[in-house]
């Protein structure tokens, strides 16, 4: 009993780190395909098209977060696993980096319709929302100060 649940357990942890994989992988795609497309030159009847394929692939992504929440949920009452949140791991830190990076460049971003401007701006803030606050880790690149010296 407790080998099939230990089996269990890890078969649903690596299905989370795929999960958080591809939720990476998308969303490097989406911020790459949308700064492309932003600084590429468009024709005006493009723009809507690439909008609506942000808004659209965006609503998947948040779909997948719900999925990987309620899954947590639902696995809790069959598994005994440590109560860890599905998206409290290194991966999910990246991810909500990455998200606040595409947050940014929608919110630059000229949209041709408002109405898909702000179902992007929503579907961004509601995927920010799956990331517990206390979880968050901000790294900084810039290089430490010197220490500070008492005066002799």
């Amino acid at each position: 009993m407790q080998n099939s649940q230990l089996l269990e357990s890890d078969t649903m942890i690596k299905s989370e780190t795929n999960y958080l994989e591809f939720i990476n992988k998308f969303t490097n795609f989406i911020s790459q395909y949308f700064l492309t497309c932003k600084y590429s030159k468009l024709s005006f009847q493009q723009e809507p098209h690439i909008e609506e394929k942000l808004s659209h692939s965006l609503l998947l992504i948040e779909k997948l977060h719900m999925y990987l929440i309620y899954r947590s949920f639902a696995y809790k009452k069959y598994i005994s696993i440590d109560n860890i949140h599905p998206f409290q791991s290194f991966q999910a830190n990246i991810n909500y980096q990455l998200f606040k990076r595409l947050k940014s460049l929608i919110n630059e971003y000229k949209f041709q319709n408002e109405d898909t401007q702000i179902m992007c701006q929503s579907l961004i803030s509601q995927i920010m929302t799956y990331y517990p606050q206390n979880s968050i880790k901000s790294i900084s690149m810039t290089p430490l100060s010197p220490p500070w010296q008492p005066h002799q």
